[in-house]
C-alpha cells in the first residue's frame, strides 16, 4: 500500500514537473516570437521611413531640377525671342529707309524733268491736275520747305530741294537698321541708334507741315509725297518703340 502512494506521488510531481517546463517553453517560444515580430514591425518601419524620406528627397531633387531647367529654357527661349524681334525691327528699318532713299531719287528726277519741259513732262503719278506730283516738286514749296528762300535767299547753298534734306536722314536711319538696334553703348553704331530718334520726330514734323502746305495751300494730292510722310511716320514708331 505505502509502494502505491509513493509511486502515485512520484507520478504526480513528474507530471507537475512536465506541465511547468511546457509552460515555460511555450512562454519562452511566445516571448521569442513577439520579440521577433516586435523587430520585424520595426525593421519593416524603417524601411518605409527610409523608403519615404528617400521618395520624398528624390522627388524635391527633380521637382527643383525640373524648375531649375525650366526657367533655363524660358530664359534662353526670351532671349531667342528678343534676338529675333531685333533682328526683324532691323530689316523692316533696312527696307523703309531704301524706299525712302528711292522715293527721294524719284522725287529729284520728277522735279528736275518738270522744269526742263514744262507742260509736257507727265510723271506716273500726275494722274490728274488734283492728283499731281509735278506741282507739288515744282512748287515753292519743294525748296527749302518754302522757309528757307525768304530767310536765306534764293540763291542760298541751303536753299536745295527736300528730296536732298530726306537724302541724309534715309541713310542715317539705313545705317542705324544694318548696324542693328542692340548696339553696345559707346560704339558708333550706338551713336547712331541714339541720334535716329531725334531725327525722326524732325522728319515726322517736317512731314506734317508739308501735308500742310498740300491740303492748304496747294490744294493737290501728291502719291510719293504721302508714301515719303507714311514711311517718316513708321520710322519714327520704330525708333520710338527701340530707344
Amino acid at each position: 500500500m505505502n509502494c502505491s502512494k509513493t509511486l502515485l506521488s512520484v507520478s504526480l510531481s513528474l507530471s507537475l514537473s512536465l506541465s511547468l517546463s511546457l509552460s515555460l517553453s511555450l512562454s519562452l517560444s511566445l516571448s521569442l516570437s513577439l520579440s521577433l515580430s516586435l523587430s520585424l514591425s520595426l525593421s519593416l518601419s524603417l524601411s518605409l521611413s527610409l523608403s519615404l524620406s528617400l521618395s520624398l528627397s528624390l522627388s524635391l531633387s527633380l521637382s527643383n531640377g525640373t524648375a531649375a531647367a525650366l526657367d533655363a529654357f524660358d530664359a534662353l527661349e526670351a532671349a531667342g525671342d528678343g534676338r529675333q524681334r531685333g533682328a526683324m525691327i532691323d530689316l523692316v528699318v533696312v527696307a523703309l529707309s531704301a524706299l525712302g532713299l528711292a522715293l527721294c531719287v524719284y522725287t529729284l528726277h520728277v522735279a528736275r524733268s518738270a522744269r526742263r519741259s514744262p507742260g509736257k513732262y507727265r510723271a506716273w503719278c500726275d494722274v490728274s491736275s488734283a492728283v499731281s506730283c509735278s506741282r507739288a516738286f515744282t512748287s515753292p514749296y519743294a525748296v527749302g520747305f518754302g522757309l528757307l528762300e525768304p530767310l536765306l535767299g534764293r540763291d542760298s547753298p541751303l536753299n536745295l530741294s527736300n528730296a536732298y534734306f530726306g537724302l541724309p536722314y534715309y541713310i542715317l536711319m539705313l545705317m542705324d537698321g544694318l548696324c542693328g538696334i542692340d548696339a553696345q553703348p559707346g560704339t558708333w553704331a550706338n551713336i547712331v541708334h541714339q541720334l535716329a530718334l531725334p531725327a525722326s520726330l524732325l522728319a515726322t514734323g517736317a512731314s506734317l507741315y508739308l501735308a500742310w502746305v498740300l491740303a492748304a495751300r496747294l490744294h493737290v494730292t501728291c502719291i510719293v509725297c504721302v508714301a515719303s510722310y507714311s514711311v517718316n511716320l513708321a520710322l519714327a514708331v520704330l525708333a520710338y518703340w527701340t530707344m
